[in-house]
């Protein structure tokens, strides 16, 4: 029997037997009754879990919000926009840059779950195939699943979650 969510085909409900006897004549029926209950337990599930995350969003955003509104300096801004977009989405780490003139970024804000981050500062250009160049021509969202291809140092920059490895790393 469909399990049907929110009108969207969501999976399947499947009964067997190893008996001779088939199973009952309405078993479709019943399967279909308690099929539209599972829906509805994973549809309310799902909601749920988007009210929560979407309050622990309002909550992030309120959060920076009132930095905004006390006026404190960008450095502070930045880090605490930083640090909530990497909560919210559970990263490992997250970073915010600046595009500067010349085809250069600048990093004006990072942050690491485990508490150690890259610091701020320096200016990097927009060469290859990295995130920044991409943004910058498409001036859409862009992603990089695997950044062994990506030039030496920001490649090893994002595969290296820990500065004191990165710095191995980056020497070697």
């Amino acid at each position: 029997i469909p399990i049907v969510v929110a009108g969207d085909l969501w999976g399947a409900m499947v009964v067997s037997s190893t008996a001779i006897e088939p199973l009952p004549a309405d078993t479709e029926t019943r399967l279909g009754k308690f099929t539209e209950l599972v829906a509805t337990a994973i549809s309310n599930s799902e909601a749920q879990a988007e009210a929560t995350r979407l309050a622990e969003e309002q909550s992030a955003l309120r959060r920076v919000a009132t930095l905004v509104v006390r006026g404190v300096a960008q450095t502070e801004l930045f880090a605490a926009a930083t640090e909530e977009v990497g909560r919210l989405l559970g990263a490992d780490r997250a970073g915010m840059i600046r595009y500067d003139g010349d085809e250069m970024v600048s990093a004006v804000a990072t942050w690491a779950a485990d508490g150690e981050h890259e610091p701020v500062g320096g200016q990097w250009p927009l060469d290859g195939e990295s995130l920044p160049p991409r943004m910058l021509r498409t001036g859409r969202p862009a992603r990089i699943d695997d950044w062994s291809e990506v030039a030496f140092r920001r490649g090893k920059l994002v595969r290296f979650t820990s500065p004191k490895l990165l710095k191995q790393a980056l020497d070697d």
